[in-house]
């Protein structure tokens, strides 16, 4: 499952941003797949990607647990670069907040 929103969750407010990163964005709120299946996950991300190039947005982000090497293992195969932490208002869990900029 993948969830894609254009409006950013109030905790990205607090992060710098790469100062070219683009004001259309569209977020990765959720992108969730069965233990070992990280093939699933690539085409979930690569599926994000095409609809986010295909509807005119310049940018992608997504967060991700700071403690989970699979996760950021995955946006940096796919050219996610990391912008900043911050602290989950859900679990008080520590994210990575990544982008990546298309064009």
């Amino acid at each position: 499952m993948v969830t894609l929103d254009d409006q950013e969750p109030e905790e990205y407010k607090g992060i710098q941003w790469p100062a070219r990163h683009g004001s259309h964005f569209l977020c990765i709120g959720w992108l969730c797949i069965p233990t070992g299946r990280a093939g699933l996950a690539r085409k979930l991300m690569t599926f994000a990607e095409e609809f986010a190039l295909k509807n005119g947005y310049d940018a992608l982000r997504i967060d991700v647990f700071s403690n989970s090497l699979h996760a950021r293992n995955l946006c940096r195969k796919n050219n996610f670069n990391e912008a900043g932490n911050f602290l989950s208002f859900f679990s008080s869990s520590l994210l990575s907040a990544t982008i990546k900029k298309f064009g």
